[in-house]
């Protein structure tokens, strides 16, 4: 404690031997990875996670392939499903009741009759000691919170997959560079302005951590966008929307990207 009578004072908190979480980002291997555009070939997942919310967002991140869900509360429920079941992946849950994830997996491993069923580890834990014991036991790792883009991203390793080169979607935003431009804003000098005013605002949300004021943002630009009928404007700011819907932050990282390097060059 140091105190200055006038001044204030600073307290200074030392804590020795605490590990401390990892710094290093997880970020999947195709950053501009638009899971659109991937389509898996049927597979079996079994998700198991003993809360029930963790489990229907990892389904409702997936919902739309084809594949088949079953689900397990505890590590015993993943080695008999796993037995009985036969899936094509499991995605794991560290840390769970009656027995976790870290038992489970040994067992899994153990077994030459489960042993070649790929293990991803799910897990809130971000400590780098967590991190290199997972890595021995399980063929891949996903940090809550997960984005989907990552999602897809780790099943891509384990599942057949192919992407769908003339779908909508690969002719759409990403793809056009022209789409929202600041050639196209010249045209729209009073929406310029007004957006031009909300650089710093998008700086600020660039990470895309901030969920909810990403959201905030989409919403505000494409009310703007339709007051001056900038189509352009309108399907960027759905973009973002559906992004941050999805919690994908490497999309809502480019596509603010995006948006700061069209306004900085006009």
């Amino acid at each position: 404690l140091e105190s200055e009578e006038g001044k204030g004072s600073s307290f200074t908190v030392i804590l020795h031997n605490v590990e401390i979480a990892s710094t290093e980002q997880q970020s999947p291997k195709n950053k501009y990875l638009n899971s659109e555009e991937v389509i898996f070939e049927p597979a079996t997942i079994l998700i198991a996670d003993d809360i029930d919310y963790n489990r229907e967002m990892l389904t409702a991140c997936l919902e739309e392939y084809n594949f088949t869900f079953s689900y397990a509360t505890n590590g015993q429920d993943v080695i008999e499903q796993a037995r009985d079941n036969r899936p094509d992946l499991i995605l794991l849950d560290m840390k769970m009741p009656q027995m976790d994830g870290y038992e489970a997996s040994e067992l899994l491993v153990a077994d030459p009759e489960l042993s070649d069923i790929p293990i991803i580890a799910v897990t809130a834990s971000a400590l780098k000691h967590d991190e290199d014991i997972i890595s021995k036991m399980c063929n891949g790792y996903l940090r809550k919170p997960v984005s989907r883009s990552e999602l897809i991203s780790e099943l891509m390793k384990f599942i057949p997959y192919s992407i769908c080169q003339d779908s909508e979607i690969s002719k759409g935003f990403f793809t056009k560079s022209e789409l929202f431009s600041s050639e196209i804003l010249v045209e729209y000098p009073e929406l310029l302005k007004i957006i031009s005013e909300d650089s710093k605002r998008a700086e600020e949300l660039q990470g895309g951590y901030h969920i909810a004021g990403v959201q905030a943002f989409a919403g505000d630009m494409e009310i703007l966008s339709n007051k001056y009928d900038c189509q352009p404007l309108t399907e960027w700011a759905k973009a973002v929307e559906n992004a941050a819907d999805n919690i994908e932050l490497e999309q809502i990282q480019l596509l603010m990207d995006q948006f700061l390097k069209v306004i900085k060059s006009v």
